[in-house]
């Protein structure tokens, strides 16, 4: 599917504004939790099994109706099943998957600053990540 330029950007600044609010809720999650691998436990029952499913019901539609260049190999369904498949170089069984390394990198800093205390910091942190 072709999108033109302008259903480009729209697409761009609705994943952006999807960021943001996930952003937000994610530390106002933060502000209820009382250790760290609360929130790790947390975020992994809430994303992982919904993304497996996501996944495997995907690749056996694509790979079952044939969908020319959008089929993926067992391999490529098995690595993405990671949420870090694309680190390795290896496609998505679904374009809206690119963003799950996103996620996790995401996660991985917000669970740090809250583990040194120095969430409170967030911004310092978010003007240094995008320098």
């Amino acid at each position: 599917m072709k999108f033109n330029r302008v259903q480009e950007v729209d697409a761009i600044r609705g994943l952006a504004a999807l960021f943001v609010v996930s952003r937000f809720v994610i530390y106002m999650t933060l502000e209820k939790t009382k250790r760290s691998w609360d929130f790790i436990v947390h975020r992994f029952i809430l994303l992982h099994p919904r993304y497996w499913i996501s996944v495997f019901v995907t690749f056996i539609l694509v790979n079952s109706f044939s969908l020319p260049e959008r089929e993926t190999t067992f391999f490529e369904f098995l690595t993405n099943l990671s949420m870090v498949h694309t680190q390795f170089g290896v496609a998505s069984v679904d374009g809206v998957y690119w963003t799950s390394l996103f996620e996790l990198k995401f996660y991985f800093l917000i669970i740090l600053l809250y583990h040194f205390k120095v969430l409170n910091k967030i911004e310092v942190v978010g003007n240094m990540f995008f320098l």
